[in-house]
């Protein structure tokens, strides 16, 4: 396996050292904090759902939603580059990674080719996930913001269009990905977007043959959660509504297990956000629902699963301040909810009930 920090440590004294003059140096960080406060305290929709929120802790502090982040790329010729990401999050004790590295060329008309590690791309967001600057949350809704992996490692070929009426943008990728929880053997898709002035349209598909590394419930892998790999099919669509100082967005997904339904997968999940600029302050609100439902044959021992499905939803109201000097300050209220809707048999879970105050500061150079 590739050792991404040595490699990219070994390219910044390169770029550094005399020889080379990095052509674009970019920057992003995030000062935040937040709690969580139970009104309810449960296992509602497995321990799954309650580990979304773990990024926040029930006394209010920073290490969770903090990070930082810099990016340098360098043209090699008139027609490629190189790009280099590093993160240090602050809920991973500000440990830098390398989150981007790829080479890309140009090959055609409008068509690059992309080798190495690069974003992801399973959300609207997903291109700058970690730049909290770039959008108007604190942090993505985590009921529908499912899929940890952030990266992925391999090859993406893209192709810009230009239209009568606006452009067409298509991507396809192959590769691997991992995160804590899980490993993805190979992951293959494809997106297209389509954009026209104030109007954002979105599609991606993509196939995931996975193995768990910790499973949300059941812990460190087992014969039953990372003995057997299992085919995922995502898929996504969104749109964004951006029209002078209104602006709405809406992105639906859904997973399903193709060879197998894992505890905890095989969902559909969507999200509504609607917000208004008055000027530098833009308050905003957003639902989020999220529908889980476990309905295939389980090893005998997890027969009690079938049939069962869990509801997560939330509220998420937020302000943005865009102060003159460049930072955005932003404040959050998210109201979030679990609870079954057709319990395992013989058993039902508490209601979980949470509320999530959090402020941030975001910052680009």
């Amino acid at each position: 396996m590739v050792n991404f920090s040595r490699v990219a440590w070994l390219c910044i004294l390169f770029c550094f050292s005399g020889q080379v003059l990095a052509q674009d140096i970019s920057g992003f960080i995030t000062i935040g904090a937040g709690e969580v406060k139970p009104r309810k305290e449960g296992n509602a929709g497995g321990v799954a759902y309650q580990a979304a929120y773990n990024d926040y802790n029930k006394d209010f502090q920073f290490e969770s939603l903090s990070l930082a982040g810099l990016q340098i790329s360098q043209d090699i010729d008139e027609s490629s580059s190189v790009t280099l990401q590093f993160l240090a999050k602050g809920n991973k004790k500000f440990a830098p990674e390398v989150a981007w590295a790829y080479y890309k060329r140009r090959i055609g008309n409008n068509r690059d080719l992309l080798l190495g590690r690069f974003s992801s791309p399973f959300y609207i967001s997903s291109a700058s996930i970690n730049v909290g600057y770039s959008y108007q949350w604190i942090k993505p809704p985590i009921e529908a913001h499912r899929v940890p992996i952030e990266s992925i490692t391999g090859a993406k070929l893209t192709q810009r269009l230009s239209l009568p009426v606006g452009h067409l943008n298509a991507e396809m990728y192959y590769g691997t990905g991992e995160e804590k929880s899980l490993r993805a053997h190979t992951m293959k898709g494809a997106t297209i977007t389509y954009s026209y002035d104030w109007l954002t349209l979105r599609a991606m598909k993509s196939v995931w043959d996975m193995s768990w590394l910790y499973h949300p419930i059941f812990g460190p892998t087992t014969p039953v959660t990372g003995g057997q790999r299992v085919d995922y099919d995502f898929e996504s669509a969104g749109a964004t509504f951006d029209f002078q100082n209104l602006f709405i967005q809406s992105e639906f997904m859904t997973l399903d297990a193709v060879n197998f339904t894992d505890i905890g997968f095989g969902y559909d999940a969507y999200y509504v956000m609607l917000g208004y600029r008055f000027g530098s302050i833009t308050p905003s609100i957003t639902y989020t629902d999220y529908l889980r439902s476990v309905d295939e044959e389980f090893y005998p021992e997890f027969n009690e699963f079938r049939r069962a499905s869990f509801e997560e939803n939330s509220l998420k109201i937020g302000l943005r301040w865009d102060m003159p000097s460049g930072p955005a300050l932003k404040f959050e209220y998210t109201d979030a909810n679990a609870k079954n809707i057709v319990p395992p048999p013989g058993r039902r879970f508490p209601e979980l009930d949470v509320a999530v105050y959090a402020i941030s500061l975001d910052v680009t150079f």
